[in-house]
């Protein structure tokens, strides 16, 4: 399925699988490799966690992360391919159970026992192919070269995050003031006052004047 990370850059702003797989050395690419496919590989609840532990060194493990390669290396031109073709995340339709082909490129280094093209004869071996671990263990050996070159990308990375996480909950927060509702409850009494002032006043000159 394509994933919906593909709607969020334009064609010529998607990093190519070549881009991916230069690792750490490529950070924006990287950063989004990170961001997008690491938590599906982990689990998205244990990755939010990972980030949440202040005692988080790895967000995942060397084989977590070729294997996450590995995925994204076996089906990034299919995916691309049926975006491309559907104009954007295609729909999915329930109940249907006829099998369309949206792409005629097949998955890199796995096959499913199923038809991915019009005109493939169905396989017979399903999982990865001889290729596809071979390509694992050279990914592997590549990512632990990786991760020692440039072991503070995962601290930087959860430290981005984190800021970006805060940064929305702080721009939401209002300075509330101590508003008083307008009324005029004691604009009313004062009249009365007043008049009985009037009143005292004008007593007092009557009587002054009978003396």
């Amino acid at each position: 399925m394509c994933p919906v990370w593909l709607s969020e850059l334009a064609g010529k702003d998607r990093f190519t699988i070549e881009q991916f797989c230069e690792g750490r050395k490529n950070k924006k690419a990287y950063n989004l490799f990170y961001t997008k496919f690491i938590p599906a590989v982990v689990g998205p609840e244990l990755f939010r966690q990972r980030l949440k532990d202040a005692t988080t060194v790895d967000l995942c493990t060397a084989s977590d992360e070729a294997f996450t390669l590995l995925l994204l290396e076996n089906s990034y031109a299919r995916w691309v391919n049926i975006y491309e073709l559907e104009g954007g995340i295609p729909s999915q339709r329930r109940g249907d159970t006829k099998r369309t082909f949206t792409s005629d490129i097949e998955a890199k280094y796995t096959r499913g026992g199923i038809k991915l093209s019009s005109d493939q004869v169905s396989q017979k071996q399903k999982g990865w192919t001889q290729d596809g671990i071979k390509r694992f263990n050279a990914l592997f050996a590549s990512v632990m070269k990786d991760r020692l070159r440039r072991p503070t990308f995962d601290a930087k990375f959860i430290k981005h995050v984190r800021e970006r996480q805060t940064q929305p909950i702080q721009s939401k927060k209002r300075k509330y003031e101590n508003v008083l509702a307008a009324h005029s409850l004691w604009d009313e009494d004062k009249p009365e006052e007043h008049a009985s002032e009037h009143d005292d006043s004008d007593s007092n000159s009557s009587g002054g004047g009978t003396i």
